[in-house]
């Protein structure tokens, strides 16, 4: 497995805008702790190296870069983290405010919650 480590680790290399990840120990100790095979650890240096190459086609903030290469490396130190901090910091999705439970006093017309309040 080794092997195929070092291969992909020549073809993933860091910008020099960006940080440098270690892909190849990052996909390595990631097949490691879930008994994965040559296989996972080929699939996560694709994924690590289309991360890495999308990133270097974008024109990424400083500051956005500066804090999602802390969040990558607080992971393991991943090209994919990297990638998926910046698009959630550049393109932030609005969540719906979640919709108020009502109860049923809150339904219940004013004057019945007012008479059941007098008895």
């Amino acid at each position: 497995m080794k092997w195929i480590v070092s291969v992909f680790a020549l073809l993933v290399l860091a910008s020099p805008a960006m940080a440098a990840m270690d892909s190849a120990a990052f996909c390595d100790e990631m097949a490691t702790q879930v008994g994965g095979d040559d296989k996972l650890v080929l699939d996560c240096l694709k994924q690590e190296k289309e991360a890495k190459d999308s990133l270097a086609a974008m024109q990424v903030p400083e500051k956005t870069l500066t804090f999602c290469t802390t969040v990558a490396g607080a992971v393991g130190g991943s090209y994919k983290a990297l990638a998926d901090c910046v698009d959630k910091e550049l393109n932030p999705q609005v969540e719906a405010p979640a919709e108020p439970v009502e109860t049923a006093e809150a339904a219940a017309p004013a004057g019945e919650s007012a008479a059941k309040e007098a008895q």
